[in-house]
């Protein structure tokens, strides 16, 4: 099935073996220091039963410094 929302970009997470085991998407280029943005999701599963769904974000600055 072909499920999306409105966006710009997207990413799709198929035949996961662990719960770790999830997408990414690298931002190089596309963010700049200083600015406000705001993320949000679209999540679709099969399943019948609620899920718990869970996101997380990482970052690393100039100086190599995660967070």
């Amino acid at each position: 099935y072909d499920h999306h929302a409105s966006g710009e970009a997207s990413l799709k997470a198929s035949s996961r073996k662990a719960n770790w085991d999830g997408p990414s998407k690298l931002l190089d280029g596309l963010i700049v220091a200083s600015k406000t943005y705001h993320v949000a999701g679209y999540v679709y599963h099969e399943s019948s039963t609620a899920e718990t769904i869970t996101m997380t974000m990482r970052w690393k600055n100039s100086n190599g410094m995660s967070s």
